[in-house]
């Protein structure tokens, strides 16, 4: 090999490493310097060869060069994102969304359990107050004598993201539909015992100091996204949607493309996927929900388990997925543990003669109108699940003890 082709040589694999090298780790001017020497290399190596030789080398080296320079450009348009209509016009974009949680920054930090309410304190929730009781539950009236009680335990999503005086979280309005469907001879009582940043475990902890003063007849455990901790699918099974930052921006909007693809095709293949009970039986969620079930049975409270309902399931168009997935990278994730969840709480049931209630009707997967976030309720939303819970009720309100029949049974 004479030492032109040597120095050739070197100065492609060299170009081509500084290329690729300066995209991947966004160095912009390893990534300029390596398009150009890659693009001069390619030139003079192929200007000697035949006419498909030359064409490919004044090609590649032509696209290298103008990689370089669209960097002067403005940058692409991203790939749309913006899911149905509805949804679009009450949340808007990704931006006006990320814009709207950063103006109730104190909520969304309470919501996520990085922040504690003070106990016995009046808060400003989303512009409106709210009392809270010793417990930093929110403040109730005590249920009246002789009533069942019904104890709603959970999170967030049980405490509820309530915005206006008028909307209640799902507990109360329970409460109003329990009163609307069914004619008991004594009085049901709903106790909302959810608190944001309350997980499983935590309940658990509490259990004999917050809920078993309570003397619940009935407790309904409402799960939040903690309840999904061993569920999850590996961080490889479902790859990154968003490549991280890249020297070239018109290349990082064709990798994003690819990788929203690739993505796409993971997530329905992880749906897909058998799921291996025993593994269920063995992971961190049953570990926790078994150590709770096992706790009320101690205290004679009969337990129903309810299935978590989120923005988007499987079924979601990919564009909305990927809206969701914009603000909440584990969108998919969560997507798939829940579809684990749900084949989880029925084996947990049967072993602990727990209730589980299906609450997912028109709810999971409604993120047109029933969410304000992935995992978050809205007041339709809400309504929604406290209609669902008092329907899937009714074979325990039947029993002799409450001993509540349907309004207009015969």
């Amino acid at each position: 090999m004479s030492t032109r082709s040597l120095l050739l040589l070197v100065a492609l694999i060299g170009g081509a490493e500084l290329f690729a090298r300066g995209y991947l780790g966004d160095r912009p001017p390893a990534f300029h310097a390596g398009a150009w020497l890659l693009a001069a290399s390619l030139w003079i190596a192929t200007r000697r060869g035949g006419a498909w030789l030359r064409g490919i080398g004044l090609g590649a080296g032509a696209l290298a060069a103008l990689l370089s320079l669209a960097e002067l450009l403005p940058a692409p348009a991203p790939e749309a994102v913006t899911p149905s209509v509805s949804f679009r016009e009450s949340h808007g974009d990704p931006l006006a969304l990320r814009s709207w949680w950063k103006a109730h920054d104190a909520e969304r930090r309470v919501l996520d359990g990085n922040a504690d309410l003070t106990p016995g304190s009046r808060i400003a929730w989303f512009g409106t107050p709210v009392e809270l009781d010793a417990r930093g539950w929110r403040r109730a009236d005590a249920p009246p004598g002789g009533a069942f009680r019904i104890v709603v335990a959970g999170g967030a999503n049980t405490f509820g993201a309530t915005q206006t005086e008028s909307e209640r979280p799902w507990p109360a309005l329970l409460a109003a539909e329990l009163d609307a469907d069914y004619t008991c001879p004594r009085r049901i009582a709903v106790i909302n015992a959810g608190r944001p940043g309350h997980t499983l475990e935590r309940l658990v902890a509490n259990f004999d100091v917050e809920i078993a003063p309570l003397a619940p007849d009935l407790l309904i455990v409402e799960p939040g996204v903690d309840a999904l901790d061993g569920l999850l699918p590996a961080d490889d099974a479902l790859p990154a949607l968003a490549p991280p930052p890249r020297a070239s921006r018109w290349l990082a909007a064709l990798e994003g493309r690819v990788r929203a693809r690739a993505a796409s095709r993971a997530f329905h293949a992880a749906l897909a996927a058998s799921t291996d009970p025993e593994k269920l039986r063995r992971s961190i969620a049953a570990r926790r929900y078994r150590e709770l079930l096992v706790r009320a049975r101690q205290h004679g409270i009969d337990v129903a388990l309810t299935s978590l309902s989120l923005a988007v399931n499987g079924s979601s168009p990919d564009a909305v997925i990927r809206f969701h997935e914009s603000v909440w990278p584990e969108a998919r994730r969560l997507v798939v543990a829940n579809r684990e969840l749900s084949k989880l709480l029925p084996i947990l049931g049967v072993a602990y003669r727990a209730t589980v209630l299906d609450v997912s009707q028109d709810l999971d997967g409604a993120d047109d109108d029933a969410f304000i976030d992935l995992t978050r309720a809205s007041q339709s939303g809400r309504e929604r699940l406290a209609r669902n819970a008092a329907r899937a009720l009714g074979p325990l309100l039947s029993r002799p003890d409450p001993g509540c029949t349907p309004r207009g049974a015969r």
